[in-house]
């Protein structure tokens, strides 16, 4: 695998003295950060250890040693000029690009000159044969290297990058529902300084605030809280999307957005219990009295799978997203081993997804309110005690069955 890489900096005039703007390709901001910083970030995700920087101006050494965003990152920046010597190997890229994930791991993994039909500027050298450009898509996007030499391309360049950061493992309701409002969102926050860890926390309250609204006990709570619940999920997108498009994804990341989704279920079941007990109590309901305790022990479920669950993660070195816990168990598991219920329960496992199981809940909490139906409350309080026992279940037979 290649390690190291040339970024030549376009011959421009360095600084237009009237406007005080710089008129270089390499320093126009795309979705908050420079062409040469995505360069240098995108390099660096694909393994790239060393990167040569080659005919410098002042202006630009001095945005690469001060920026934030590369601080963070494990690659080596070499100041060069083109007559000094560079590596025979390298792969070589003008700074006047914006170049997707795949294309970095295709260069990075060539065993040969590389044609990048794409970008004329982008390529592999210091090999004998030359090979057409092949790239397979990653989780967060597809290929493409699209051109910025004026400032007015960044527009066009930020829309493509936010076109390509949804993750491949998005449940349907995320790309079909969720990502009209998550996707136009993280595109105009991109320009501004909000932290994905911001908007983490800002969808955890709106979530939260769906428990509050149902515990009131009426249906007009009910739909207002299934509403925020639903927006909550779609919010919940922006923080990924937008640490994916800015290179900001961490670990640490992963673990705030799962304290920040799983407070919003723990906050939701409590506000259940009390809403529908008093929604049981104001109806006259025979069972009225037994809601509460049940409730108590659907949330006391819910902590404990949450518990659970964590301290899987934590034990098997995982991410700090809950999925995680779903995908290292399915591996481990002998499908020859595990009997019809775990296999129906794994079936239906997409429903137990943040994006599915939010829109569910909204329309158990909206559609029977529209007609004028009370069934909602008692679908809702029922419904999560016996999904919160389905998916105890459904870890409970995988940890046993796993290798």
């Amino acid at each position: 695998m290649l390690s190291v890489c040339e970024i030549r900096i376009p011959k421009t005039p360095e600084t237009e003295k009237s406007s005080g703007t710089v008129n270089n390709p390499a320093l126009i901001k795309v979705a908050g950060l420079c062409v040469i910083e995505r360069l240098l970030l995108g390099a660096a995700k694909a393994g790239v250890s060393t990167a040569y920087i080659t005919d410098v101006r002042e202006v630009t050494k001095h945005l690469i040693t001060t920026s934030k965003a590369l601080r963070k990152n494990p690659i080596k920046v070499i100041w060069n000029t083109t007559e000094k010597s560079l590596p025979t190997k390298r792969i070589v890229v003008e700074a006047n690009v914006v170049v997707g994930n795949p294309i970095w791991n295709a260069l990075v993994s060539a065993t040969a000159n590389m044609n990048v039909n794409q970008a004329p500027e982008m390529g592999v050298v210091g090999f004998p044969d030359e090979q057409p450009f092949t790239a397979e898509n990653d989780a967060s996007s597809s290929p493409y290297v699209y051109p910025v030499t004026k400032a007015e391309h960044a527009k066009y360049a930020r829309k493509m990058i936010f076109m390509n950061v949804s993750k491949r493992s998005s449940g349907p309701v995320s790309r079909l529902i969720n990502s009209k409002l998550s996707l136009p969102m993280s595109e105009f926050l991109s320009d501004y300084p909000a932290t994905p860890n911001q908007l983490t926390v800002f969808s955890a309250l709106i979530g939260m605030l769906s428990g509050y609204f149902i515990a009131f006990g009426s249906i007009t709570g009910l739909a207002i809280s299934g509403t925020l619940f639903q927006l909550s999920s779609a919010l919940d997108g922006v923080d990924g999307e937008l640490a994916r498009g800015k290179f900001s994804a961490s670990n640490l990341g992963a673990w705030i957005d799962t304290v920040g989704d799983n407070l919003v279920y723990i906050t939701f079941i409590a506000g259940l219990a009390i809403g529908y007990s008093r929604y049981a109590a104001s109806s006259e309901l025979w069972f009225a009295s037994y809601v509460l305790p049940i409730g108590i022990i659907t949330l006391t479920l819910t902590v404990t799978l949450i518990g659970g669950m964590a301290l899987y993660l934590k034990l098997n070195k995982q991410s700090g997203t809950m999925t995680a816990v779903q995908t290292d168990l399915a591996q481990r598991v002998d499908r020859k081993q595990v009997g019809l219920i775990y296999k129906a329960l794994d079936a239906v496992n997409i429903l137990g997804k943040r994006d599915s199981f939010s829109f569910i809940v909204f329309l158990i909490a909206v559609v029977p309110t529209v007609f004028g139906s009370t069934a909602g409350f008692h679908i809702m309080f029922w419904g999560a005690l016996f999904m919160i026992l389905m998916i105890i279940l459904y870890y409970l037979i995988g940890l046993r069955n796993a290798r």
